[in-house]
Order: structure tokens, then C-alpha cells, then sequence
């Protein structure tokens, strides 16, 4: 089996308190599971239950949950 090392590098112009929520379906999870990092992404992972996208007033623009793909994320 060939591996590759990785670096992920995020940039901002400054530290962010808080993160961003990352979906793994379909082919990603079969990825995952080949890799046989699918332990270590669920030990990881959040409890997220969606995420809402917000205009410069907080009013709610749009909704994502977490289950409308049935639970695959």
C-alpha cells in the first residue's frame, strides 16, 4: 500500500475560536473506511446537529441539518 504524508494548512488572518464542520459521504467515507482512519474520524468527530447561514443582522437565511441527507454525513 502506498502513503502519502499530508499537511493541512488553513489560512486566516488571525486564529478563528471555533472551527468549521466538515461532511464525509459517499465516496469520502469509502476513503475513510479504505484508509482505515474510520475509528479515528468518528472519535473525532461532533455532535453537530446543522448549521444555519446568517445575514450581517442574524437573521436566519437558510438552514442545513445534519440528518437531511438521511444521516449520512
Amino acid at each position: 500500500m502506498t502513503r502519502a504524508h499530508v499537511t493541512v494548512v488553513e489560512r486566516a488572518s488571525e486564529l478563528r475560536p471555533g472551527g468549521q464542520a466538515v461532511g464525509a459521504r459517499r465516496v469520502t467515507r469509502r476513503v475513510i473506511d479504505r484508509m482505515g482512519l474510520d475509528a479515528a474520524v468518528r472519535a473525532a468527530r461532533t455532535e453537530s446537529v446543522g448549521t444555519n447561514t446568517v445575514d450581517t443582522d442574524g437573521t436566519v437565511l437558510e438552514t442545513f441539518r445534519a440528518d437531511d441527507h438521511g444521516r449520512d454525513g
